[in-house]
């Protein structure tokens, strides 16, 4: 892949979307710490300018680790930082659950939940300052499910969503990053979970080769993978919506 040519037509695309849809509008980022969002970061101030783009920190508890990478990350492309602490909210919507529904919260709510109160203090800070929120997904997460659903699944914009976790790697590349904000092992910040790959049982690598060829590195390789997408492709997908045909008019 000629990444020179990849990485100047994601700028142009990046600076169209803003002139039509964000004109003077700040692009607004959630900063994990993580390679991703580092990414994300390093393209939208290539494309728009550190001055336009805004990095939001969000600890669901304090993690010195994770909030220096973080601000590593803002402090080295220089964008306005914003540090908010979620789990007070958090824990305030599990009390009430446990107290007015009488319900105890799945395991799986549980972990899924940081990811939606960040996503929810993202358009908070968004509509705060004029901003667009930037999804940071990858189609490696996407095409395997590894995303949360009104959680990090969603943005006002995704600049790669299309592209697989090795292909933003050679963006990265080509943009100069650091190297130490580029090869970091990739986590998805649920509570008590394992990094991705552990997780997965296969490599990101492994992945975006299946992805682009349709190549496994083996036969159970593959079968984790179509499994993983099967359970998952719903989330690439917009909402399903009933169509009644009742000849609604559509400018």
């Amino acid at each position: 892949m000629n990444y020179k040519v990849l990485t100047n037509d994601l700028i142009l695309w990046i600076k169209d979307w803003f002139e039509e849809n964000g004109k003077d509008c700040k692009a607004v980022i959630g900063i994990s710490g993580g390679v991703k969002s580092a990414i994300t970061c390093c393209t939208l101030c290539t494309a728009l300018g550190s001055d336009n783009v805004a990095g939001v920190i969000m600890r669901d508890e304090k993690d010195p680790l994770v909030d220096k990478d973080a601000s590593d990350i803002c402090n080295y492309y220089k964008v306005k930082q914003y540090d908010l602490a979620i789990y007070p909210a958090m824990n305030a919507l599990k009390n009430v659950l446990n107290l007015s529904c009488k319900v105890k919260m799945t395991e799986q709510a549980v972990k899924n939940l940081p990811a939606r109160m960040r996503m929810t203090a993202l358009y908070l800070m968004s509509q705060t300052l004029n901003g667009r929120v930037i999804n940071t997904s990858c189609l490696s997460d996407n095409y395997v499910g590894n995303v949360t659903l009104w959680g990090d699944s969603v943005g006002d914009m995704s600049p790669f969503g299309l592209l697989t976790l090795e292909e933003i790697l050679g963006v990265a590349t080509e943009l100069c990053m650091p190297q130490r904000f580029i090869f970091k092992r990739a986590e998805d910040k649920l509570p008590g979970s394992k990094p991705d790959e552990e997780r997965f049982g296969f490599r990101f690598k492994d992945l975006d080769e299946y992805i682009r060829t349709g190549k496994a590195k083996d036969q159970a390789t593959k079968e984790r993978i179509d499994a993983l997408y099967k359970k998952n492709k719903f989330k690439m997908y917009p909402i399903p919506t009933f169509n009644p045909n009742l000849n609604i008019y559509q400018p």
